[in-house]
């Protein structure tokens, strides 16, 4: 199929879905294990975080939000009691939360320092924000030919067929869409942080230094 405007989220989700590289893997763990009490995951996508939080014993209940009703029908299944996701504006989304995490979400927002002003409003007292986002650094080959190393490894040829259309997904929307991204140094992000009035729990360069990803306290 011919991917365009009309259809390339309705084949891209459920592909993406699918496609979880170990790198990404290792950035939910760690933002899933630091997790606590009520969470808002701002900008759920296909809600690929939501299993490992549900498996969190520290995590009473989750919410996941995201603006692309393509894929919030792929997060609906892990949906249960103390788990929901439902169609929302992460810049402006009000609630109280003792955790909330955003992973690779920063760059693609409109204003994203308006979102870290606004997740301080929405933290509780001594609650977390786990954010990640590729940094200024980020080389888009180096992070493509690891990924290709994974998937083209595989004897799954299945999976192998997901990966190849993941990928056309993936370079439809970059070329067609004009997608400009806002990226930021990692030190850059914790100084706005700290302004806001943060305190940085812990922070660290990954993927081969082409993201990093930032815990900070109220």
């Amino acid at each position: 199929m011919k991917l365009n405007d009309n259809n390339i989220w309705e084949i891209y989700s459920p592909v993406y879905a699918k496609i979880t590289p170990t790198m990404q893997k290792s950035l939910l763990l760690h933002a899933a294990f630091n997790a606590k009490g009520s969470v808002l995951d701002a900008g759920t996508g296909v809600g690929k975080i939501l299993p490992y939080l549900k498996s969190n014993k520290n995590v009473t209940n989750i919410l996941g939000i995201d603006s692309n009703s393509h894929m919030l029908k792929e997060s609906k299944k892990y949906e249960s009691k103390n788990t929901k996701t439902k169609i929302g504006n992460v810049l402006d989304y009000k609630g109280q939360y003792d955790t909330i995490i955003s992973l690779n979400v920063l760059y693609t927002l409109s204003d994203p320092i308006l979102f870290l002003k606004n997740s301080y409003s929405n933290l509780n007292q001594n609650g977390n924000l786990i954010i990640s986002s590729p940094g200024k650094s980020l080389h888009m080959k180096t992070l493509t030919d690891m990924i290709d190393l994974e998937f083209t490894a595989s004897t799954n040829n299945d999976l192998k067929q997901e990966y190849t259309l993941f990928k056309d997904c993936n370079f439809y929307l970059a070329s067609q869409t004009g997608f400009k991204p806002k990226l930021f140094d990692m030190e850059e992000v914790t100084l706005i942080l700290k302004e806001i009035g943060f305190k940085i729990k812990n922070a660290q360069q990954d993927y081969l230094n082409q993201n990093f990803t930032i815990i900070a306290n109220k």
